[in-house]
């Protein structure tokens, strides 16, 4: 709840499947040039933007059921962020989805330091409306009121554990596409 969006919350122009969800002809998986082999993670990311490149219609069906399970611990859970972000970087996708993160982060930061409190509330209302998206999938889905409050009393922490996990991600990506760039 706190990753997937509802299927009413996706842009069927702009949706990015994985390969959990994803069906196409041969033909048009050779002329997207497949699946990088020098890109251990996000490959299919990769793929779905050079699908997107293509003449080819690409239809969205929000009635299709694909499976993706979270990890069950945080160790687990920075590890998957971690490695999401870092093929990311190494493929070059989405970096102002990452710029953005990491000014965000970057503006938090100063604004603590420096106790600016407008930014501060600027920050807390972004941040507010992101958990509150989120917040409304959890009570959809949880109805007992202890589960409700625990779901929402971890919500903040895992989002800022998913964003660090990406963030540090990001980083050794960028690292490691540099090095196999100087090859």
């Amino acid at each position: 709840a706190v990753t997937l969006p509802e299927p009413e919350e996706v842009d069927a122009d702009r949706f990015m499947p994985s390969s959990r969800s994803i069906a196409f002809r041969r033909e048009v998986f050779e002329k997207a040039e497949r699946y990088p082999e020098w890109l251990d993670i996000g490959e299919d990311m990769y793929l779905n933007h050079r699908l997107r490149e293509l003449p080819i219609r690409m239809d969205f069906a929000p009635e299709a059921i694909a499976y993706w399970r979270p990890r069950p611990n945080v160790s687990e859970t920075w590890r998957q962020y971690f490695r999401y972000a870092e093929g990311d970087a190494v493929a070059g996708m989405y970096p102002e989805r990452h710029a953005v993160r990491f000014a965000t982060y970057g503006l938090l930061a100063w604004a603590l330091a420096r106790r600016n409190r407008a930014l501060l509330a600027l920050l807390g209302a972004g941040a507010t409306t992101l958990v509150g998206r989120r917040a409304r999938r959890l009570f959809g889905l949880l109805h007992d009121p202890s589960d409700r409050a625990r779901a929402m009393l971890s919500l903040p922490g895992h989002i800022a554990l998913a964003d660090l996990a990406k963030m540090a991600g990001y980083l050794s990506g960028l690292s490691r596409r540099s090095a196999r760039e100087r090859r």
